[in-house]
């Protein structure tokens, strides 16, 4: 007998919030709804390893910190980097150069790099200390046949990545069409 009245009582309170439900608006409807099927678990999950979700960092500002004595000597360094990276100004009489050069290594076969200075290049190629290609016995001493000025240092890269994915028939004509003959 017990166990009867004990499931009327859950039964009425189930009808009581259904009928309450259904004489609130329906925005309140759904949120009641939802609060009935939630379980009342107080344990939370443990983090999934695998998940996708990156945690996110706080952003870094890109101006140092700055105290008040170090304000004016900032303003006149962000002005020079400014002119330097715009154009440079008239006394600046060195400007770095980069270059795209072409090896030909003791094998025939040819190896394309970069480099802001040749000579130094040349010789850790020669002494077994450069490229990974070049460290090979059979293939030193290495020549350098062919180079190529930039101002920049991307346009030096583009140039060396457009070589090194050539086959060497369209190497060997790109050097011929620069007057270099292997």
């Amino acid at each position: 007998m017990v166990k009867q009245k004990h499931k009327a009582v859950e039964s009425e309170t189930a009808t009581n919030a259904t009928t309450a439900a259904k004489r609130r608006p329906k925005g309140k409807q759904t949120a009641l709804k939802s609060q009935l099927k939630k379980p009342q678990s107080r344990k939370t999950k443990p983090a999934n390893p695998k998940s996708k979700s990156k945690p996110t960092k706080p952003l870094k500002s890109k101006e140092p910190k700055t105290n008040a004595s170090t304000v004016d000597s900032q303003f006149s360094t962000k002005s020079t980097a400014k002119q330097t990276a715009d154009t440079p100004p008239a006394d600046q009489a060195t400007v770095k150069q980069y270059y795209f050069y072409v090896l030909l290594c003791a094998d025939a076969t040819l190896y394309g790099g970069f480099t802001d200075n040749l000579e130094r290049r040349l010789a850790t190629h020669n002494a077994g200390k450069g490229a990974k290609y070049t460290r090979v016995k059979s293939r030193r001493p290495v020549k350098m046949i062919y180079h190529e000025t930039f101002n920049d240092k991307s346009s030096a890269l583009k140039a060396e990545y457009a070589f090194k994915h050539q086959s060497r028939a369209d190497k060997v004509k790109y050097l011929s069409a620069h007057d270099v003959k292997i």
